[in-house]
């Protein structure tokens, strides 16, 4: 199977919102972030209360705030809003489904 790019986005000051409530698990790719820079990741399933999303790294790592460049996963089913903190640097996140 291929990979299927959902979303890619530069992620600045706003918060980005990516609907997954079709999957079962999530990769994304996190390029360009620096500089002390770090991006959440929290969950909803209505929209409306958003939890922190616990995330992986390819050696299953765990984090609730990324810091660095890297591939991670999650189980998402439902809306992850990826927020950054910090003015340093604008990453770019690409999210596979599908896969």
């Amino acid at each position: 199977m291929g990979t299927n790019i959902a979303s890619s986005f530069t992620l600045a000051a706003t918060p980005m919102m990516v609907d997954l409530r079709e999957e079962e698990e999530t990769e994304f790719q996190v390029t360009g972030l620096s500089g002390g820079d770090t991006i959440a990741v929290t969950r909803s399933f209505d929209k409306v209360g958003f939890a922190p999303m616990m995330v992986f790294n390819g050696v299953f790592d765990s984090f609730t705030s990324i810091a660095a460049d890297h591939i991670y996963s999650c189980p998402a089913a439902g809306y992850l809003t990826f927020t950054k903190t910090g003015t340093a640097s604008t990453p770019t996140i690409s999210v596979r489904r599908g896969f």
